[in-house]
């Protein structure tokens, strides 16, 4: 009997196994055997294991799928090692024509991809085994708990504008900005925005990929609103503000892209060491890596960005572009401080709305059920 345990998908009481019998160097009739093989001898997958990690072979994403380099050493390499082990010509892989070659290249490519260890090392992230919990044993398939898994990304908002900001009191300058860049952290199993942080630069850099984690730690406390008629939603804010027992709580497996503030040292050592998770570098151009946080960019777009009098729109063929270039060409006029109102209020209101995704639950309800 197995009760709930029978509706987990894909869920197996026990592996996989099929006898095959070697009689002749063909190459039909041999599926499954190399698997056999790395079971009946550890120290052939242990080798595949280290030569990754030691990245004398290299998996990249191809623009037809996975590319290994270094095939030919890692196959040299091997093949010493079966001799090592006793196995002779007239066993397999030996007595085949290509000796394993394939098998041992599907094999090395499954291998970097089915633990963390080996595909955040493919990616260039860093995973020191001292400073991850015992409890994290690879990229979890599915986040079956809040905290478990937690995607990051920077969305630059489509909008033009001048900020305008008091420098010393009484004295306000203002300057215009093309790109507003938003980095927010989500949690996937309750779509919850842990944290966030606005750059206004052409670009973000790896402090401001470090000061998003760092507000997704830290409880957050909502800004006063100025603005006539802006309001939060009844429920609304952030986990660390609505649930005190969330404050400074960390993640198993943080998830991002291949950008280059992504992948600092600085970064990937603040993630390893300080907070103690992996970080995954997903592959590079896949933004369906990380769906619940491009979903929420495109859900903050069209309540936020979209509205706002200087926007860009999705393209230079939405309307709203051609009525705004119309205008009298100046950007909307906005202070910083409004800025940053509008976003609080957005994104708090967002935790609070239900998801189809999660039963009619908004994120807030979602982590207090599993709180309680």
């Amino acid at each position: 009997m197995q009760g709930f345990r029978a509706l987990v998908p894909y869920e197996r009481i026990k592996p996989y196994r099929r006898l095959v019998k070697i009689g002749r160097a063909g190459i039909a009739g041999k599926a499954g055997v190399f698997s056999q093989l790395l079971q009946r001898h550890p120290e052939l997958e242990a080798l595949i294991v280290s030569e990754l990690q030691a990245h004398r072979v290299v998996v990249t994403e191809g623009p037809k799928g996975l590319i290994l380099s270094g095939l030919s050493g890692l196959h040299r390499r091997f093949r010493q090692l079966c001799l090592q082990l006793g196995l002779t010509e007239r066993d397999y892989p030996l007595v085949q024509k290509q000796q394993g070659i394939r098998s041992l290249a599907a094999a090395a490519k499954a291998v970097a991809t089915r633990t963390f260890e080996t595909a955040a090392g493919s990616a260039l992230a860093d995973k020191r085994s001292g400073g991850v919990r015992p409890d994290v044993q690879g990229l979890p398939s599915v986040a079956t708990q809040p905290y478990d898994a937690v995607e990051f990304d920077g969305h630059r908002i489509d909008v033009l504008l001048r900020v305008v900001f008091e420098r010393v009191p009484g004295v306000e300058e203002s300057f215009d900005i093309e790109r507003v860049w938003l980095l927010t952290i989500i949690d996937v199993c309750s779509r919850a925005i842990l944290g966030y942080h606005i750059v206004l630069e052409p670009e973000y850099s790896r402090f401001d990929v470090l000061k998003t984690v760092e507000r997704s730690l830290v409880p957050w406390r909502p800004p006063p609103l100025s603005i006539p008629g802006l309001r939060y939603a009844p429920g609304a804010g952030i986990p660390s503000e609505r649930f005190p027992e969330l404050g400074y709580a960390v993640w198993n497996v943080f998830s991002f892209d291949n950008a280059r503030a992504n992948l600092a040292q600085d970064t990937l050592r603040v993630l390893t060491e300080v907070i103690g998770c992996g970080a995954h570098a997903g592959p590079a151009y896949r933004p369906n890596g990380r769906p619940h946080i491009e979903r929420f960019f495109g859900t903050l777009a069209s309540v936020l960005a979209h509205r706002l009098p200087g926007t860009t729109g999705t393209g230079v063929t939405d309307p709203r572009r051609r009525i705004e270039e119309l205008d009298a060409g100046a950007p909307a006029v906005v202070r910083l401080a409004e800025l940053m109102e509008l976003t609080a209020v957005a994104i708090a209101n967002y935790n609070a709305q239900p998801h189809t995704s999660l039963g009619g639950r908004s994120p807030l309800e979602t982590l207090g059920y599993y709180i309680d």
